[in-house]
């Protein structure tokens, strides 16, 4: 069974004073870039058509990476790699995790991808009525 902790290492938003609150998200471009820094890979070869087990196996990972913390669907996760069917993304996630049971080096691969991605903290935006009765969106926080 894969074990993925999700939270770790992010900032605990209850704790956070109201104006530096912010989002906290791990996006599909930024898996893809932790993954890529970590097998030696670049964007395009992740997302490309190659089929070779130097290539597939990331891409497998970036994809169970994918699915376990994000709230992406199984066909939106094959678009963003590559336009892949939602099959080919379900058969990763199931290929990681048998792997991570059946090969312990696999796990630790997965925890140091893991640790890598940390939450990044992005600036949220919410509607405020002006004097004039027209709205705007206006940043929550203190992002600069």
């Amino acid at each position: 069974m894969i074990q993925i902790d999700p939270t770790a290492g992010a900032v605990d938003p209850r704790v956070m004073a109201p104006q530096q609150k912010m989002a906290l998200r791990v996006t599909v471009a930024d898996i893809q870039a932790s993954v890529c820094t970590y097998y030696g890979l670049n964007r395009e070869e992740l997302i490309g058509p190659a089929r070779n087990r130097a290539i597939c196996w990331p891409r497998q990972m970036a994809m169970a990476i994918t699915r376990k913390t994000t709230f992406l669907s199984l066909p939106d996760i094959g678009r963003s790699f590559g336009g892949r069917d939602h099959t080919t993304v379900k058969h990763a996630c199931e290929a990681v995790e048998n792997r991570c049971d059946y090969y312990p080096e696999q796990q630790v691969d997965l925890d140091a991808i893991m640790a890598d991605l940390k939450p990044i903290p992005r600036a949220e935006f919410f509607r405020s009525q002006t004097l004039r009765g027209t709205f705007v969106s206006v940043r929550k926080g203190g992002l600069q």
